[in-house]
């Protein structure tokens, strides 16, 4: 029998994708955001280039959701509807000679920027690559005048938690059975601008 906090998320998530569609549209985020499409070499070494939401690299985000977590938890049409069918949602996808590293998906809500997914080729993690790519939704944010992000982990995963944290994410709350496959707890977690820090920096 589902839970009363169970029952309470999924109306909340119900309710901010019935608002997406029946509410008043703004210009779409790909439009109103400015992020370089360019190689960049990381302090590892590491040379890789940024795609926005390129559909073409569909197929290989699930196959690096296989690797990542050993399982589908969205299918291709799943990403392609949250690539091409939310007017408030980007893809940032790191490659290596055409092969995606990694991804995060940065949605714009009311008063922060969430990410909704993000993951790394096991092989490559350890080389600044996820670094990078929050890096970038940090960007983004930016230029949105949004001063927190927001994401959920689950409360088992210690290897993200712990990335998280020492990126300055810190948690908010507790989302009871959050996921689907197992009703696992989520830990949301954000990162603020601290009052006085310059944005710019």
């Amino acid at each position: 029998m589902m839970g009363t906090a169970m029952l309470k998320e999924r109306i909340n998530r119900y309710l901010t994708w019935m608002n997406h569609w029946f509410s008043p549209g703004k210009e779409d985020l790909l439009d109103r955001i400015d992020i370089q499409q360019a190689e960049r070499v990381l302090p590892s070494g590491l040379v890789v280039s940024l795609r926005l939401s390129d559909q073409t690299a569909l197929k290989q985000m699930v196959e690096l959701e296989k690797l990542a977590y050993g399982q589908v938890m969205w299918q291709l049409k799943d990403f392609y509807q949250d690539m091409v069918g939310r007017a408030d949602t980007c893809y940032l996808q790191a490659f290596i000679n055409g092969s995606l590293l990694g991804f995060i998906a940065c949605r714009e809500e009311a008063d922060h920027l969430h990410v909704s997914n993000f993951m790394v080729d096991p092989t490559w993690q350890g080389q600044g690559l996820g670094s990078y790519l929050l890096e970038e939704a940090r960007q983004i944010a930016q230029q949105l005048d949004l001063t927190q992000i927001q994401l959920e982990v689950r409360q088992s995963n210690t290897a993200a938690q712990a990335f998280y944290r020492a990126r300055g994410f810190s948690r908010l709350k507790t989302r009871r059975f959050y996921y689907h496959d197992n009703h696992e707890h989520a830990d949301l977690l954000a990162w603020r601008w601290e009052e006085g820090e310059d944005k710019d920096d």
